[in-house]
């Protein structure tokens, strides 16, 4: 049997707070139909989503542990709110921000690794930002929206003290998640 699975950054809790802090400040101001995405749901995607056998999950954990517990931990800054992926195409609610070299090196490690290992390691192509989804909605009900444009600046930080492997669950409510493992950074 496969999951569906990725490695993700969930978000500390001082960043978890502001986020769901300006989301409720938004919610006051407009009232739009979106979905938001549940607070302890709220994560940065370092490796995208694939499917993979159940049975390679626990191989993964210790293939990437070393990779992943050497790395140490580091501040993430969040400084913009924005209709995403592109103004032309929206169809999420998502914040920004500048992407630490750290937090690409160890992608582009864990990518490598993942690549030489049998994993069946095909992810979704996508750009890497530094971003947070924090509501989806169908594309076809923005032009309903009495919001049409968002680029709202935030100055929030945090840090990434930890990776986890996320199963994602498609149902017709969207996606949830699942943490099925945890793996620490090292400390500052």
């Amino acid at each position: 049997m496969s999951k569906r699975i990725f490695f993700a950054f969930p978000l500390d809790d001082v960043l978890q707070s502001k986020v769901v802090g300006w989301e409720k400040e938004f919610k006051k101001r407009t009232n739009i139909p979106v979905r938001w995405t549940e607070p302890h749901d709220l994560h940065i995607t370092l490796i995208p989503p694939w499917s993979v056998e159940e049975h390679h999950i626990d191989f993964l954990k210790g293939l990437l542990l070393p990779t992943i517990s050497n790395t140490i931990s580091f501040e993430i800054e969040l400084t913009r709110v924005q209709f995403g992926p592109t103004a032309h195409a929206p169809r999420l609610i998502w914040i920004e921000g500048p992407m630490p070299p750290v937090m690409q090196e160890l992608g582009e490690q864990m990518e490598r690794i993942l690549k030489n290992a049998n994993v069946n390691f095909h992810p979704e192509r996508r750009p890497f930002e530094l971003h947070v989804t924090l509501a989806r909605f169908q594309p076809e009900a923005f032009a309903s929206f009495s919001v049409q444009e968002l680029d709202e600046g935030v100055h929030f930080f945090g840090t990434a003290s930890s990776v986890v492997i996320m199963q994602s669950i498609l149902g017709f409510g969207g996606a949830e998640y699942k943490v099925l493992h945890h793996y620490l950074l090292k400390e500052q």
